[in-house]
């Protein structure tokens, strides 16, 4: 099966994973995440939030509240999800041993083997503190299952304040 079908297989069933895992992306102008598809164009990626990881970062982003956070659903989960595989692998330069193994978290959070807080750990330590802010509210789109969402949301409200003051270092 290739990756393409997997991906469309995750979203049908509606578990698809939060992927994620280590290394700061130096160089962020080198995959435009918003070009490569005609259905994930620039306005897409900015009504998600991507758009951010397109420029150097002058502020810790906020995470959003919960209730703004609506699962999305068929075509419009598929594009999403896309766009953040996109997004995840210009975060860290087309490694494709961090993009398996993101989706292998991604799963194993999805079916309860990993802990929210251990998740985003992983996924900031392959792309960054500050990128995981950015990217996991997107991933949050696509978790139809409210529990795990909200854990979710919480362990990345936590992950923000703990590590705030060490991100806002990182800005300056």
């Amino acid at each position: 099966m290739d990756v393409r079908n997997e991906d469309e297989e995750m979203v049908h069933q509606g578990e698809i994973r939060m992927q994620m895992n280590s290394a700061y992306a130096h160089d962020r102008d080198r995959i435009d995440i918003s070009s490569q598809d005609p259905t994930s164009g620039s306005e897409n990626v900015e009504y998600y939030g991507l758009g951010v990881l397109l420029h150097p970062f002058t502020s810790v982003p906020p995470v959003p509240p919960l209730e703004s956070l609506e699962c999305v659903y068929n075509e419009e989960a598929i594009m999403l999800q896309k766009l953040i595989f996109r997004a995840f692998k210009m975060c860290t330069n087309k490694n494709k041993l961090k993009f398996e193994e993101f989706k292998i978290n991604s799963r194993l959070y999805g079916n309860g083997f990993m802990d929210a807080h251990e998740y985003l750990d992983a996924l900031a330590a392959d792309i960054g503190s500050i990128e995981t802010l950015v990217l996991s509210p997107c991933m949050l789109r696509l978790q139809p299952d409210r529990m795990k969402k909200q854990t979710l949301w919480l362990a990345l409200r936590a992950y923000r304040a703990t590590h705030l003051h060490a991100m806002e270092a990182q800005i300056q």
